[in-house]
């Protein structure tokens, strides 16, 4: 089996244990329609339900203009990774593969509830956006490959002025 191959198995079971993970602990804030302060001032736990796209834009916004973005999105992601596997290291496989976990988990809440489930509140008291585990999947993932993408187009500058 390539090294390419193995690293692609195992990004696919990370993305489904990352997505079973953001949807039982949905599951549970909902279940006990939790409300804790766990470090006064700083974090809660506290139910939100969010009607917009991230981080509450477009609250109230046609459930179509956003499930049809997120299934495009993730569609190219897949057919990119598809395209490109043999070519990708390992990084820029697990963080890809982070970002489609955490897109199909919001697009599962999207579908099957009309919004999305958020419970991670960082300073209540600035009003900052409530966010889930598939959002922290989203922005890490995102900020990795962004990293990645910088790293590479910089060595491939630096080579060219070798030559």
């Amino acid at each position: 089996m390539k090294k390419e191959n193995k690293g692609l198995k195992i990004a696919i079971i990370i993305s489904v244990i990352l997505l079973l993970l953001d949807q039982i602990t949905k599951w549970y804030v909902c279940k006990t329609n939790i409300n804790i302060e766990v470090i006064p001032n700083v974090f809660n736990l506290k139910l939100t339900f969010n009607n917009g796209i991230a981080f509450g834009i477009g609250q109230n916004s046609n459930i179509f203009t956003i499930i049809v973005p997120n299934i495009i999105v993730l569609g190219l992601i897949g057919r990119f990774i598809y395209l490109q596997k043999e070519r990708m290291n390992l990084v820029t496989i697990y963080s890809l593969f982070a970002v489609i976990a955490g897109g199909i988990g919001n697009l599962i809440d999207r579908i099957l509830r009309g919004f999305v489930i958020d419970f991670l509140s960082f300073f209540p008291e600035k009003n900052l956006p409530v966010f889930n585990l598939a959002d922290i999947y989203l922005v890490i993932g995102w900020i990795i490959l962004a990293f990645t993408f910088a790293y590479y187009t910089y060595e491939e500058i630096k080579n060219r002025r070798r030559l």
